[in-house]
């Protein structure tokens, strides 16, 4: 079995328990690690987001809520190209990678 991840929540890494649920690799579907909730103080949680990072962002503009959004933020597009490397990348060691919603490597070499 893969590790569990812990969770930041409230401010602080927390381990979840039981087998959690796993989070698979979307080209290969090979299980990559298990995340848990399991436990946690949800209420505890919330109330942080409320209190630490409602007022965090409340202090900010708008403006520079955007830029850390911007800042955060993958487009579409580089998604797309992300996908389309890892399935280069697979499909050159002799894997057979196929890209959820775009038909797979192939669709990718038919449209060159």
């Amino acid at each position: 079995m893969t590790r569990l991840l812990d969770n930041h929540l409230a401010g602080r890494w927390q381990s979840g328990g039981g087998a959690g649920i796993a989070l698979l690799d979307p080209v290969l579907g090979t299980e990559l690690v298990r995340v848990s909730g399991a436990g946690l103080d949800l209420a505890e949680g919330y109330a942080f987001a409320r209190d630490r990072g409602g007022a965090a962002l409340r202090a900010l503009t708008y403006a520079e809520r955007a830029a850390v959004v911007a800042e955060h933020r993958i487009g579409a597009a580089d998604q797309v190209q992300v996908a389309l490397e890892y399935a280069l990348a697979d499909r050159a060691v002799g894997g057979d990678a196929r890209l959820p919603g775009l038909g797979g490597a192939e669709a990718f070499e038919r449209s060159k």
